[in-house]
């Protein structure tokens, strides 16, 4: 049974990522910037690669071409509707309306793509040492919370703490520079 108090491990987590997450979302927004800037590049590859870019060519063609005649029928039966009442009574929904269905189009395909070369970019990123510093500051906030729930006495979780900071990410357990206050050194 740990010798720590539940309040103490509380204040001592919360004291942790006070000092992490500022690190940690660098590193996020650093890989994600990294992320676009790789997508993009590998968007226009992935296309080429997979020869998707000449389908979202045919299909950007053929649904120019499908709207302008669903245009045309839609304003022929909506004119024509006009010339009598039983016409306009009985025009169907679709030929009033101007939604569109639910129909595979290059802008889906396109966006499938960029999924995909989203996705490849991140696996990429996670590589990149960009990447593997974010997963070493996320497994040193880990192993700080483990050192939190597995420590006996407050001392030796905040000496543990204060070094494995110190050591891992650079930061000061006590930030004792910020309010003027020197410690005194221990005499050996």
């Amino acid at each position: 049974m740990s010798g720590v108090q539940v309040r103490t491990q509380d204040h001592l987590r919360s004291k942790v990522r006070k000092k992490l997450e500022p690190l940690i979302e660098d590193q996020k927004l650093m890989n994600r910037q990294l992320v676009m800037e790789m997508a993009e590049k590998g968007y226009n590859r992935l296309i080429e690669k997979i020869g998707a870019k000449k389908i979202i060519q045919d299909l950007k063609e053929a649904e120019d071409l499908h709207e302008n005649a669903v245009r045309k029928a839609r304003a022929f039966f909506k004119k024509t509707a006009r010339t009598t009442r039983a016409y306009n009574n009985s025009l169907k929904y679709e030929f009033s309306s101007t939604e569109k269905n639910n129909l595979i189009t290059s802008y889906k395909c396109e966006e499938q793509c960029r999924t995909w070369s989203e996705n490849f970019a991140e696996r990429e990123v996670n590589k990149t040492e960009q990447g593997k510093e974010l997963a070493r500051l996320q497994n040193l906030e880990e192993a700080c919370d483990d050192i939190i729930m597995e420590a006996t006495t407050t001392s030796e979780l905040t000496n543990k703490l204060s070094d494995i900071l110190k050591v891992g990410a650079g930061v000061e357990w006590h930030n004792f520079k910020a309010i003027g206050y020197k410690p005194k050194e221990k005499a050996k």
